[in-house]
């Protein structure tokens, strides 16, 4: 995903969230 060019942001407690994930990386 990142490689795709969405970020990502790194919470306090070290768990990498993001804003949105598109369908096409859901099973």
């Amino acid at each position: 995903m990142h490689a795709k060019g969405l970020k990502f942001y790194r919470a306090d407690n070290g768990v990498w969230l993001t804003d949105h994930v598109p369908p096409e990386f859901l099973s």
